[in-house]
């Protein structure tokens, strides 16, 4: 009898804890999803820029209020996407459909591209 009192402690405390996590998860979700809804990118607006090196053009992006960025980038319009981050600093911006990636910071308004053996800079203005 003492042996199936004490199973049934352990499955009624395992059972309460699990709920207590469960419910703690959903708390923790909850408060992200509010914090990432509060949240804006000092960075949000529209961006125009120009890069040189190996090939010189235009590019432009948009960040949005959660920081994610989509754009295009030289003349063929190619789609870039990433994101930045508080600090200005942008996760590399690349393109779906090439080997294109843009590094740099928003902050400092520059940095460089690689495309396979193509490379050089690019600096960006918001508008």
């Amino acid at each position: 009898y003492r042996n199936i009192m004490r199973l049934y402690r352990f499955l009624f405390l395992f059972f309460l804890f699990s709920v207590f996590n469960s419910c703690q998860d959903i708390l923790d979700e909850s408060y992200k999803k509010e914090m990432n809804e509060l949240y804006t990118s000092p960075y949000m607006g529209k961006w125009a820029g120009s890069f040189n090196g190996q090939e010189s053009g235009s590019f432009s992006i948009s960040v949005a209020k959660n920081g994610n960025i989509s754009g295009t980038f030289g003349s063929n319009s190619e789609l870039i996407y990433g994101a930045v981050l508080d600090n200005g600093a942008l996760l590399p911006l690349k393109s779906n459909s090439s080997a294109l990636i843009l590094y740099g910071s928003l902050l400092s308004k520059d940095g460089s591209w690689k495309q396979n053996d193509l490379s050089g800079i690019w600096t960006i203005t918001k508008q």
